[in-house]
């Protein structure tokens, strides 16, 4: 596992773990950032900014950017795709190129 702050651009995750404060968590559940969420790093450094992917085995794509304060890009850990998990080489709605973590 890594933490979405170490993470290069393009490359494609799950989220494994979120943020220690339960107010944080809840907002990034809410957005859509929560476990087992796939998710694409767009842009690193302030903000980080991620696409969700895909979230409990759903794999259309929301298409949800999301900007995240370093302070909590460092909390998220995002780790390894499972087999039979996420975009099947999609990102979102397009067919972008990515690197899977």
């Amino acid at each position: 596992m890594i933490a979405l702050s170490d993470a290069k651009v393009g490359v494609v995750g799950v989220v494994r773990t979120s943020c220690d404060d339960p107010r944080d968590a809840a907002l990034l559940r809410a957005m859509g950032l929560r476990p087992d969420a796939v998710i694409r790093v767009c842009r690193v450094g302030e903000p980080c900014i991620v696409e969700v992917l895909a979230r409990d085995g759903c794999v259309g794509g929301c298409g949800c950017r999301i900007g995240l304060a370093s302070p909590i890009a460092k909390q998220v850990k995002i780790g390894e795709i499972d087999a039979g998990t996420g975009p099947g080489g999609q990102c979102g709605s397009g067919g972008c190129p990515r690197q899977v973590f």
